[in-house]
């Protein structure tokens, strides 16, 4: 279960009660209010808290800190990615085995509705292409698939020996929505193929996928048969279990 890391009465309670051991949690310093996990004490911290609950931290999820840097590929991407390493040494050391992360340069996953209403007044989330097709970030922030590959390429290979040291798990995201450019930024994960090269170019048990059942099926995958293939493989690492209207 996705948990804030810091103690929400609701959410924390309930995850007790329907029997949830295993939490996920995103430790950046707007949620938490401490330092970025590459901070050893901010991550202890946090597992000790879950862990007083009841709870093991199994994971992270999501961008830790700001990653602009290492993704548009500034001047600056080295120092941060130095910081990226010490992360994984933290949770190397604390035993938190997952970390799911994504390749979106600066626009995450993109709604363009949080108030659509669905069965019993149920509120849901929605995209309408439409809404968006003209808008573009800033041209200084803009940015071509070519260089996402070349960025992702140069972060992997910095990081992954890092991670195999620490036996953790990083578990690759795929773009919501998978569209390219988007907003002015390319976006590579947004294929099953694209996908495969990855895991092709770098094969270490450190490196797979978070399979994301919506984001895949938009992509017109045959989804059964992409898991069974990739579990196969041993290359499903967390699933997102969500489901969707459209295309």
């Amino acid at each position: 279960m996705l948990l804030p890391a810091d103690f929400d009465k609701q959410k924390w309670t309930l995850s007790r009660q329907i029997g949830i051991k295993h939490v996920i949690t995103k430790a950046s310093p707007e949620l938490t209010g401490l330092e970025a996990p590459y901070d050893f004490n901010t991550l202890k911290i946090i597992k000790e808290r879950l862990e007083e609950a009841g709870f093991n931290l199994y994971g992270l999820e999501g961008d830790q800190f700001d990653m602009s840097s290492i993704k548009l590929g500034l001047a600056d991407r080295d120092a941060w990615i130095e910081k990226y390493c010490l992360m994984l040494d933290n949770m190397g050391k604390l035993g938190i085995s997952l970390l799911c992360f994504n390749w979106m340069a600066e626009i995450g996953w993109y709604r363009t509705s949080s108030h659509i209403v669905e069965r019993g007044g149920a509120l849901s989330s929605g995209f309408d292409y439409e809404c968006i097709k003209d808008k573009l970030v800033k041209e200084d922030r803009r940015i071509s698939e070519e260089l996402i590959w070349d960025n992702l390429y140069y972060f992997l290979d910095a990081v992954l020996p890092v991670a195999e040291s620490n036996g953790i798990k990083m578990a690759l995201h795929p773009d919501d929505p998978p569209i390219s450019p988007f907003m002015g930024i390319g976006r590579i994960l947004a294929s099953a193929n694209n996908f495969k090269k990855i895991l092709k170019d770098f094969n270490s048990p450190s490196m797979g996928v978070t399979f994301c059942v919506a984001t895949f099926s938009l992509m017109d995958e045959n989804i059964y048969q992409l898991a069974a293939d990739w579990l196969e493989e041993k290359k499903i690492f967390f699933i997102h279990i969500r489901n969707l209207k459209g295309n």
